[in-house]
């Protein structure tokens, strides 16, 4: 079919046009009828949790190789969120030992926090992680797999910053976030981790 002007565009079959050129043709045929698009916006339902965890590839003992995981992983939780545009009330962090290790002792680590304010910010849940497996570790055990795990999620618009959350770096952060965001995606996630080092070094 060939369409020679707007007005044979805006007289098609709404059902043929979602068939043939998809959500956005609709959309675009929507807008040219002079009616608000938004109300056939799909919308994704949002997820109760966000889970980044891995096994090791071999056996680790120390703390130090599990903060640098759990570093990575808490920060794509955070990416993660704000790719959402989501913020998490709670921080989980799981430690696991190898269950199929006969020899050594078997454990399963897990402590959650509540945070006072929900976030997507990726230095406030590195911290946040950190001081979850520290409560958690145990000396002498050797892990398999550790991971972080974000809930309780809720739409960043939702979200009512305290008093003392608000200070003058907040929009910088966020513009901040949102850079490094889009530098992510085109070279790559291990620009996170350096990040999240970065901003807990500097809290530190």
């Amino acid at each position: 079919m060939v369409l020679k002007q707007r007005f044979d565009f805006v007289q098609l079959n709404e059902e043929w046009v979602l068939k043939k050129m998809t959500i956005m043709g609709l959309r675009i045929q929507n807008e040219l009828k002079g009616k608000s698009c938004f109300s056939i916006e799909t919308h994704p339902v949002r997820k109760k949790n966000i889970c980044t965890s891995r096994s090791f590839g071999v056996n680790v003992k120390t703390l130090r190789l599990i903060q640098e995981s759990i570093t990575t992983y808490a920060a794509r939780c955070a990416e993660k969120l704000r790719a959402e545009k989501s913020c998490a009330r709670y921080v989980s962090v799981v430690l696991n030992t190898n269950p199929f290790n006969t020899s050594g002792e078997h454990y399963n680590g897990y402590k959650s926090l509540a945070l006072s304010t929900p976030t997507n910010d990726t230095a406030e849940i590195i911290q946040t992680a950190h001081n979850l497996l520290k409560s958690i570790y145990k000396k002498g055990l050797t892990y398999k797999k550790a991971g972080v795990i974000v809930g309780d999620i809720i739409s960043e618009n939702q979200v009512q910053l305290n008093l003392f959350d608000i200070d003058s770096n907040h929009h910088k952060k966020k513009n901040l976030y949102s850079t490094v965001d889009i530098i992510n995606q085109s070279m790559g996630r291990d620009k996170v981790q350096i990040l999240g080092k970065v901003l807990q070094e500097g809290r530190g």
